[in-house]
């Protein structure tokens, strides 16, 4: 989910912690199975990345003058563990488009009736299923070398 941080801009991440249970001994695991989980959190970041782009990209969503929000979306490699990925974006406007702003003043003084515009929400919300899909795929059938 999008964290509402006082930092410019909106994050989410994408991990294994929804599927601790399965992944909590995944240093057991197979290299090849660490490997494919791996592919398949990148994969997920990608296609968020992807479709957040394109709910960034005019109506029904905001309205597109420079396409900086829309540049501005990128899927990273979060150094925390290897199993992590964020899709983000740094745009000092994101949060307000993702949430809305209405009736409340910025912090120069301006006032704004923005509407909710969201791009990034919706984005991870669709990849959801697949994601855990791709994760158990990735898993499926493995041998651990626990013992």
């Amino acid at each position: 989910m999008p964290s509402k941080t006082n930092k410019p801009g909106i994050t989410v991440e994408f991990s294994t912690r929804d599927l601790q249970k399965a992944l909590k001994d995944i240093k057991f695991y197979q290299n090849s199975a660490q490997e494919s989980v791996k592919d398949a959190i990148n994969k997920t970041a990608i296609k968020v990345q992807s479709k957040a782009k394109q709910n960034a990209s005019g109506r029904p969503g905001p309205k597109v003058d420079f396409g900086r929000l829309r540049s501005s979306i990128k899927a990273k490699f979060a150094q925390l563990d290897e199993y992590t990925w964020y899709v983000q974006t740094d745009v000092e406007y994101a949060r307000r488009l993702e949430f809305g702003f209405y009736n409340k003043v910025d912090r120069l003084g301006r006032r704004y009736y923005q509407q909710a515009y969201p791009f990034l929400n919706p984005a991870a919300e669709s990849e959801r299923k697949d994601h855990r899909m791709r994760i158990s795929k990735a898993l499926l059938g493995v041998k651990t070398t626990k013992k």
